[in-house]
């Protein structure tokens, strides 16, 4: 049996002054990927959404596990038509997952 796969989707901000908030959900993320190892769920993914503050952080230390980042989500007005398009290229490039959750401010 293959092990399970837990997604984690991490919602952060592109630019601004919200370092707090991006460092914040970083830092919980990081927290997430030590308990994992020892859980159930031993191999996580990650997904940064309109996140070039959050990518850059998550990518120096946790590289391999980011498979995706989608960007520019803001610049359009947010709408169903907008979520609809994030979520089916997450769902394109997820794969199957046992667990999904996303973290966000």
């Amino acid at each position: 049996m293959e092990p399970s796969r837990n997604l984690t989707v991490a919602l952060t901000s592109d630019k601004g002054l919200c370092g707090g908030v991006n460092s914040t959900i970083v830092k919980y993320i990081r927290a997430m990927m030590k308990v994992a190892e020892d859980s159930e769920y031993p191999r996580t993914d990650i997904l940064a959404v309109n996140g070039e503050k959050g990518r850059t952080v998550l990518q120096r230390d946790q590289s391999e596990q980011l498979i995706l980042n989608v960007a520019d989500t803001q610049k359009l007005a947010l709408n169903f038509s907008v979520a609809s398009l994030v979520a089916e290229k997450i769902l394109e490039n997820a794969g199957d997952f046992d667990r999904a959750q996303i973290v966000f401010n």
